[in-house]
């Protein structure tokens, strides 16, 4: 909690540790990003997404996952100017600055997912992409947040290089919220096809937090979270690119240098032999959840113990499987016990008349 960016007063474990401990399972396969108020601390160990519990499973600072025939794509945390360039150089014990820079998005995460050539069906992300309003109903947006009016008279509403992967990817769906309003926009793209946006509330009594959307399963998808292969090969060969330093970095320009991490077809197969090797099958992700930290202990609460970065067993597998970590290496979390996850099928919902169609 302590590496969370918050007022003290919000800084509430509620019932987090259960799952944690294994004690609990969501009950449904659990997809999130990073915003700008996590345990920061928490989820640096596992920068290249990574299960935080049993069923819970985090998608780092930017990631694309498959699971039932969706290709899904995510990127962590909310635009700031002053460290979108910089590398990732925040490390614990962190300060009252790098508590809140280690949520800032990077240009670098940004810059790999323009390396993406395979369709996307659902994009998340925390704040909006800029000008995303201007597809949906402003006036009625305005009505519920007044204080939006300048900055979107000004095209300053949302965040600009979250616009730039909207023209990009042009998802079928994309998820966000940050904003604490529901809205929703169908954005155009050329040859008809459009993106659909939603926002939802925060989550509050009476507030609009929470929609569900049906997606029919194909003949042939699974309902198993799986890697996606062209990702992992970006990944793989954006490494050499990736910085820790508080310094501004520069990229290769994909305007005049081309794709340069694009994987071809023989990364892709190295990635599947590394797999293999890992005991992976099919790309189905493994359940190797490990608990890292002592976190909370009912009738002692929770246990202050300053501690270093932990490289979680988690990054250190799918590192290997890129085929730039060392297989032999021995780090913080290689050995505790594995908590299995058990998906449980939800079976019912029922119909909120408030709900904004997308379909």
């Amino acid at each position: 909690m302590e590496s969370m960016a918050c007022p003290d007063r919000y800084k509430r474990l509620g019932d987090f540790p259960s799952y944690y401990r294994g004690e609990k399972v969501a009950p449904v396969l659990t997809l999130f990003i990073g915003g700008n108020h996590e345990s920061s601390l928490y989820c640096q160990e596992i920068p290249h997404g990574g299960w935080v519990a049993p069923n819970i499973y985090y998608m780092g600072y930017s990631n694309v996952m498959n699971f039932g025939g969706l290709r899904i794509a995510g990127i962590s945390g909310i635009f700031t100017p002053h460290d979108y360039h910089k590398g990732h150089f925040e490390m614990p014990p962190y300060n009252n600055s790098t508590k809140r820079s280690i949520y800032h998005m990077r240009e670098f995460d940004v810059w790999k997912m323009m390396h993406i050539q395979k369709p996307v069906d659902i994009m998340l992300s925390h704040d909006w992409p800029n000008e995303v309003e201007q597809f949906g109903n402003v006036q009625e947006l305005i009505k519920k947040k007044k204080h939006f009016k300048k900055e979107i008279e000004e095209k300053r509403l949302g965040n600009p290089a979250t616009k730039i992967l909207l023209n990009h990817l042009k998802p079928k769906y994309w998820f966000s919220a940050h904003m604490h309003v529901k809205y929703a926009a169908i954005v155009p793209h050329e040859n008809d096809n459009t993106t659909k946006f939603l926002c939802l509330d925060k989550c509050l009594p009476y507030r609009d937090f929470i929609q569900v959307l049906d997606f029919p399963l194909k003949e042939g998808d699974e309902k198993i979270l799986k890697y996606d292969t062209e990702w992992l090969g970006i990944v793989k060969k954006s490494i050499q690119y990736e910085s820790t330093t508080n310094e501004f970095i520069t990229l290769p320009d994909l305007s005049t240098s081309g794709l340069v991490c694009s994987p071809s077809e023989e990364d892709i197969q190295t990635i599947i032999s590394n797999m293999d090797k890992e005991g992976i099958n099919n790309q189905v992700v493994p359940n190797n959840f490990v608990v890292t930290a002592m976190g909370y202990i009912p009738n002692f609460g929770y246990q202050h113990f300053p501690r270093e970065l932990c490289i979680n067993a988690q990054t250190t597998q799918l590192l290997n499987i890129i085929g730039v970590g060392n297989t032999n290496e021995q780090v913080p979390g290689d050995t505790p016990e594995t908590v299995e996850s058990n998906n449980k099928p939800q079976d019912l919902v029922e119909n909120n008349p408030d709900e904004i169609q997308l379909f």
